[in-house]
C-alpha cells in the first residue's frame, strides 16, 4: 500500500492525457532474476507543456525515459517519478532568464568553462567533429545559478544545463547533451546531493575505464558486513557472478563499480554508485547493475550484433557487452585481487549533513560545485526540487565509441592518486556504462 504522500503525487503527476507522466508500468522480472521492483515511467515530452511563447519558456522535442528500481515497490516508484521530474524540468528552458555574453565579459561571475574536461586537439581538428573548442570571446547564452562552494551567484552555460537546448551558434555546443548531474529530491539538499554523487561516480568510472586501471575487488566478507540482508541476496545470487570494485579517487568519497555476469555465458552488465558511506555506494552500484540486467534482457528480444563503430547511444553500450565476442574487452576487470577498501567510510546522515560533507570533500580536492535549480512551478506543487549540478574538472561520462573525452587533465591526476602509469593511449573500447 502506497504512502499518502506518494498517492497524492501519483494522482496529480500521472495522467494519460495531461500528466507529466502518462503512465507507470511495473516491469516484469524474468525467470532467474533477483527480487527487485523495477518501475518504468512513460513521460510526456516537455515541449507539450511550453507551447505559449508568452510564458517565456522554450523546449525542444526529445523523449524522456525514466525508471527506478528498489527492494520495495514504493521505493522504485519514487525513483522513477523523481527521474521523470528531473528530466522533464531539464527540458523546459526559461528563456527570459538567459543572458547573452562572453565568458571573458562575465569574468569570475561565470562557471570556469575552461576547466571543464573536453576533447583533445586531434579530436577538435577532425572534419565534422560535433563539438566546439571553448572560446572565451564567443557570445553564448548563460543562466544564473549558484556557486555552492563559495556561496555566490554563478552564471552557467544554458547549453550545459538544459536537455535539447537549441544553440544560437556552433560555439555553444561544447558537450553531449546527457543527464549527468541532473537530480530530483523532496528537498533541495537531497537533489543537490544526488547530482553531486552522480558526477563523482561517473568521474571515477570513466577514469578506471579509460586508464584500464584494474580496480580493487571488495572481499565478500567485507561486503557481507557492510550490506543489508536484501543487498546481500543480490551479491550472492546463485545465477550470477557478482563482483564489486572500489574506485575511490582523490576526492575521497567512496565510489564502487558492480559487475554482474550470468554464470552460463560470456556477457556482463555494470552499475556504479558513490556515497558518503562505502555501504551506500556499493548498494547503489548493485541495484543499478541488476536494473541494467533487466534492461539488457529486454534489449536481447531484438538482438543486434554491433561493431565498435556502431556504438552510438547508451543502449548500444549495454548491447555491445551482451555479445560473447566482446566479453574479452571486459576481462581485465577480473584480474583484480580482493583487498580491503581504502575510501572514506562515513556513516549515513541527513541530506543536509551529507551535502555539507560531500562539499567539504570536493573543496579539499580543489573542486567547486555549481548548480541551477530547474524546478518548474508544477513540480514545486508536487513537492519536488530539481537541479542540474556541474563540477568543472571532473571527467564526464561519454556516449558513443568515437566521442570519448580525450582531454587527459583529470585522468593524469587520478592516475597519480592511484599510483598507476598514465597510458600512452586511452582505452578505445566502448565503455559498458548504462
Amino acid at each position: 500500500m502506497l504512502s499518502e504522500e506518494l498517492r497524492r503525487v501519483c494522482t496529480r503527476m500521472i495522467d494519460p492525457r495531461l500528466g507529466i507522466v502518462r503512465r507507470v508500468v511495473s516491469v516484469p522480472l524474468q525467470p532467474g532474476e533477483p527480487r527487485l521492483f523495477i518501475v518504468a515511467a512513460h513521460c510526456t515530452r516537455p515541449r507539450y507543456f511550453a507551447r505559449n511563447d508568452a510564458c517565456g519558456l522554450a523546449s525542444t522535442d526529445y523523449t524522456v525515459p525514466a525508471g527506478g528500481a528498489g527492494f520495495e515497490y514504493e521505493e522504485a516508484l519514487w525513483r522513477a517519478l523523481g527521474e521523470a521530474a528531473e528530466r522533464y524540468a531539464a527540458g523546459i528552458c526559461p528563456t527570459e532568464r538567459l543572458v547573452t555574453a562572453t565568458r571573458r565579459r562575465l569574468g569570475e561571475r561565470a562557471l570556469p568553462v575552461e576547466r571543464l574536461i573536453g576533447f583533445s586537439d586531434e579530436q577538435y581538428s577532425r572534419a565534422g567533429f560535433p563539438f566546439a573548442r571553448f572560446d572565451p570571446d564567443a557570445p553564448m547564452r548563460w543562466i544564473e545559478g549558484w556557486n555552492l562552494t563559495r556561496g555566490t551567484p554563478s552564471f552557467l552555460p544554458a547549453s550545459l544545463v538544459y536537455l535539447g537546448y537549441e544553440a544560437l551558434s556552433p560555439q555553444e555546443i561544447l558537450q553531449p547533451g546527457i543527464s549527468s548531474g541532473m537530480a530530483a529530491g523532496r528537498t533541495l539538499e537531497q537533489a543537490l546531493l544526488g547530482g553531486i554523487l552522480e558526477l563523482v561516480e561517473r568521474d571515477a568510472f570513466m577514469a578506471a575505464w579509460l586508464l584500464r586501471h584494474v580496480p580493487r575487488a571488495l572481499p565478500e566478507c567485507e561486503l557481507d558486513a557492510l550490506l543489508a540482508p536484501r543487498e546481500r541476496e543480490l551479491l550472492h545470487h546463485p545465477g550470477f557472478r557478482v563482483l564489486l570494485f572500489e574506485v575511490t579517487t582523490d576526492i575521497g568519497l567512496p565510489a564502487v563499480i558492480a559487475l554482474v555476469q550470468p554464470r552460463n555465458r560470456r556477457a556482463a552488465v555494470v552499475g556504479a554508485g558513490a556515497g558518503l558511506a562505502l555501504a551506500r555506494a556499493a548498494a547503489r552500484a548493485l541495484v543499478e547493475a541488476f536494473q541494467t540486467l533487466n534492461w539488457a534482457i529486454v534489449l536481447e528480444r531484438t538482438p543486434r550484433v554491433l561493431a565498435r563503430e556502431d556504438v552510438r547511444d547508451f543502449a548500444d553500450h549495454v548491447r555491445f557487452y551482451l555479445d560473447p565476442a566482446n566479453f574479452a574487452k571486459l576481462e581485465w576487470f577480473f584480474e583484480s585481487v580482493p583487498r580491503s577498501a581504502r575510501g572514506a567510510t562515513e556513516s549515513d546522515a541527513s541530506p543536509r549533513d551529507s551535502l555539507s560533507r560531500a562539499l567539504a570533500h570536493l573543496e579539499r580536492a580543489g573542486f567547486e560545485i555549481h548548480y541551477v535549480e530547474t524546478t518548474t512551478p508544477d513540480l514545486r506543487c508536487l513537492g519536488f526540487r530539481t537541479v542540474r549540478v556541474l563540477i568543472p574538472g571532473l571527467h564526464p561520462l561519454g556516449v558513443g565509441w568515437n566521442l570519448v573525452h580525450e582531454d587527459t587533465r583529470r585522468l593524469a591526476c587520478i592516475a597519480r592518486h592511484w599510483g598507476v602509469p598514465m597510458p600512452r593511449r586511452l582505452n578505445s573500447d566502448p565503455h559498458p556504462f548504462p
